[in-house]
């Protein structure tokens, strides 16, 4: 579904459901890949930066046997990590 959001929008369902282990995340993800030609580039470069920073906590926290991880369950982690590569895949390719 293709639906356009202001910026500090986009930012605030990023950041909302970042952590989450509830069906936002797989939402969040989803709306972000399908729509991520229509989000400025300043904040894809934020999502990117704040994605990849909170990827490299949460493998700290897994390494360390932590409970509570910055990209939530597994299943959740699964999810940012799909959205983290595509943004690495489109980065690549322009």
């Amino acid at each position: 579904m293709n639906i356009t959001a202001p910026d500090f929008v986009v930012v605030s369902a990023f950041r909302y459901a970042l952590g989450r282990t509830t069906y936002i995340v797989e939402d969040t993800t989803i709306w972000l890949t399908e729509n991520w030609y229509n989000i400025p580039q300043r904040t894809q470069e934020l999502i990117h930066k704040e994605l990849s920073a909170a990827a490299k906590h949460d493998n700290e926290m897994r390494d360390n046997n932590q409970r509570q991880r910055t990209l939530g369950m597994d299943i959740d982690r699964r999810q940012w990590l799909k959205l983290l590569e595509f943004i690495k895949a489109e980065k690549e390719a322009s």
